[in-house]
């Protein structure tokens, strides 16, 4: 017996719903980087982080908030790459750079949504961009 498929039936048919955003993994603040065999660091440069997403729509870049900045891809990526030197030692470099400080990934961990203490960051008092999420957040007290 063969099955027919009406119009009515392809109207009302349910289609699956594309995947959420998913919430991504954010490092927990700590107030040196960890040492010993086990972690990774990368810089961390003042600006968004982006995910990359790839589904029906297409290829697109979403900011840790799930807006889509995919349009504005034109303006140059930085891919950062993983480093395994001693945390400190990163951490003295990224901040000689006058860079923003480093995030710090413990090997082996799974990547979750939320805080992690498997992944852990580390300003530098002294980059603007760190001076000025103080002076913003100071604004905001008072």
């Amino acid at each position: 017996m063969a099955l027919g498929i009406t119009a009515d039936m392809l109207l009302h048919r349910r289609r699956l719903p594309a995947p959420g955003f998913i919430a991504p993994c954010l490092p927990s603040p700590a107030e040196r980087p960890p040492s010993g065999p086990g972690w990774v660091h990368e810089i961390k440069h003042d600006g968004f982080r982006m995910m990359v997403r790839r589904d029906a729509a297409g290829v697109r870049l979403l900011t840790r908030n799930g807006h889509d900045w995919s349009a504005a891809a034109q303006i140059g990526l930085q891919f950062n790459e993983h480093i395994a030197e001693p945390g400190d030692v990163v951490f003295r470099h990224a901040c000689k750079m006058g860079l923003e400080g480093i995030v710090s990934k413990r090997l082996g961990s799974r990547y979750r949504s939320g805080r992690s203490p498997d992944w852990l960051k580390m300003k530098n008092p002294a980059a603007p961009a760190v001076k000025r999420e103080a002076e913003e957040e100071w604004g905001k007290r008072h």
